[in-house]
């Protein structure tokens, strides 16, 4: 099961829940936050996609409650945490940032936030997924916008580099890190879902799941 906590520009946050164990993918709010959000059973380790306040603003206080984060190591560098196997993998980032490969006791998970590259993997049930901005629905202004395309997933980019993928065992696909001005969420889940087949979802800003 994948929870989210909330996803965008005022913090992201999610769950991967298995009978065996769990793990919270970033921690972008403060441990208070996380902690009501998640209903007072948050994971004890977090994997870290890179330290941008989004994504790590409630790092430091996440430790000082005795909890575990992982971030960095070389790139395929194998985690055993929770119950769960993880691989890292360096993306291109402003920052250093890393997506991940997960392996549970029920399901295989990939999740990629906050670049401009999908890794290609076969075998994977749940892909959770940038999906940023659109080129059709770009409002802001040009320097934002060119900053967006350097770090952040497009739909469009998005598309492109799911054709050849292997949806054979895929259950869902959940888009993440949505922005409020330059992407039209509906267009995105339907585009999405109507190219790969697979139920596809939107995290929504405050928790939970986009229902138009």
């Amino acid at each position: 099961m994948i929870e989210i906590l909330g996803t965008g520009s005022s913090g992201s946050a999610y769950i991967i829940r298995e009978q065996a164990g769990s793990l919270l993918l970033d921690g972008g709010f403060s441990y208070k936050t996380l902690l009501r959000r998640s209903k007072g059973n948050l994971p004890n380790v977090m994997l870290l996609s890179h330290r941008h306040s989004p994504a790590s603003r409630g790092e430091q206080e996440y430790i000082s409650h005795r909890n575990k984060v992982y971030y960095g190591g070389k790139t395929n560098c194998r985690i055993d945490a929770n119950g769960f196997y993880i691989v890292l993998l360096e993306v291109p980032h402003s920052v250093t940032c890393y997506s991940y490969i997960i392996f549970g006791d029920e399901e295989a998970y990939l999740y990629v936030t906050d670049t401009t590259v999908l890794p290609k993997l076969n075998g994977m049930n749940y892909l959770i997924v940038e999906c940023n901005y659109s080129e059709q629905d770009i409002t802001t202004d040009k320097d934002i916008h060119l900053k967006a395309m350097e770090t952040h997933m497009s739909l469009e980019s998005l598309l492109q580099q799911l054709v050849g993928y292997d949806f054979s065992g895929m259950k869902e696909i959940i888009l993440i890190n949505p922005s409020k001005l330059n992407l039209d969420r509906d267009r995105a889940i339907a585009m999405v879902q109507k190219q790969t087949g697979v139920v596809t979802k939107m995290a929504d800003y405050k928790g939970g799941y986009y229902n138009g």
